[in-house]
């Protein structure tokens, strides 16, 4: 009867949010630039909304509206910026015509 060997598991530390291995180079230069701005700003930069975020990333990354979506829902997740998940006003209110 062979002896049992013992092993010891030792738990290997990662980083929520890195880049995932089928990124594209575009993707992943995305997914950095998100990720800054939301460790930086966890409540969300002043003054500039969501399709700002989307139209910068497709004019320097080239990522297209469904690329940008899954990136911005996976930053938020792994960087807990929930901030940036909140909605907001969308500019100065108006009076209503009647």
């Amino acid at each position: 009867m062979a002896a049992k060997e013992n092993y010891q598991l030792v738990p290997e530390p990662i980083e929520l949010g890195s880049d995932r291995p089928g990124d594209s180079e575009a993707q992943a230069q995305a997914r950095d630039y998100l990720r800054r701005l939301m460790r930086e700003y966890p409540n969300g930069v002043p003054g500039k909304r969501k399709p700002d975020f989307r139209n910068e990333c497709a004019q320097q990354f080239r990522t297209s509206d469904r690329e940008f979506e899954w990136l911005w829902r996976e930053e938020i997740a792994g960087s807990g910026a929930k901030g940036w998940r909140k909605r907001g006003p969308r500019g100065p209110r108006r009076a209503r015509k009647n």
